[in-house]
């Protein structure tokens, strides 16, 4: 738990000129099962991420004069595989494409996912919701730092 973290849970304006009194209580980590509670926010946060994600990944396409499968499939970032598997393509050779016939294609404007990384994760801990898993402690003679 951090001095910011401390403070902000137990109403401490500053640190500095904040007068402990004996008997007070004030709020700590509790840390027998903080890290779990975290990695299980991050991992939910995370999931959350992927499944928007899947959800936006594919946007409708129509089909063009002269459009072919590999060229719908590369202007919009996609492999031909990826495309095929999208579309239930069989064999993009013997494939035709029809005039007006809708398709689905990588919506780009999107996140991918390669923009879900361990870096972004801490970006989602600041925004999180924060934990309430504190244990109460009755201030003795201890100073603030020590706590």
């Amino acid at each position: 738990m951090t001095a910011s973290e401390f403070c902000a849970i137990n109403n401490i304006e500053d640190f500095n000129k904040y007068q402990l009194k004996k008997g007070e209580i004030l709020k700590v980590a509790n840390v027998s099962n903080a890290e779990e509670i975290k990695k299980e926010e991050v991992n939910r946060n995370v999931e959350n991420i992927k499944k928007e994600i899947e959800q936006n990944k594919y946007i409708d396409y129509q089909v063009k004069d002269g459009d072919t499968v590999l060229g719908i499939a590369f202007s919009h970032g996609m492999s031909a595989s990826e495309f095929c598997s999208v579309n239930n393509i069989e064999d993009f050779n013997k494939y035709q494409l029809r005039k007006g016939q809708i398709l689905k294609v990588a919506n780009t404007s999107n996140i991918s996912k390669e923009e879900v990384t361990t870096d972004n994760i801490e970006k989602i801990e600041e925004i999180k919701e924060p934990i309430n898993n504190y244990t109460e402690y009755k201030v003795k003679t201890e100073i603030l730092f020590t706590v």
